[in-house]
């Protein structure tokens, strides 16, 4: 099983998940809001990838919640760019080039 990614984006979720999903090193799952998604399971991610439509209190509640419980989970904020740089954002988060 490859890394696990949170896609939480209001706006192209389904196109960032299937984008994701196509390399075999990661694994996403999409939300379309915070709200959707049960914030006491972000730890069970390897990496919460943003993008459009997530407010910007949404988005300090999330790297609140990281950094309070000292979660491993690393957070990207994606908001384009191409397939090419969301890979390297991955990658990045992993520490892998």
């Amino acid at each position: 099983m490859g890394y696990k990614v949170a896609v939480i984006a209001k706006t192209l979720s389904k196109l960032l998940v299937r984008l994701v999903n196509e390399n075999k090193e990661f694994e996403a799952v999409g939300f379309t809001s915070v709200d959707e998604m049960d914030m006491k399971t972000i730890g069970d991610y390897d990496i919460a990838l943003i993008a459009g439509g997530i407010e910007n209190n949404d988005i300090k509640l999330i790297k609140g919640i990281i950094l309070n419980n000292k979660l491993n989970t690393k957070l990207i904020e994606h908001y384009g760019g191409g397939s090419g740089l969301l890979l390297q954002e991955l990658y990045d988060a992993i520490n892998k080039k």
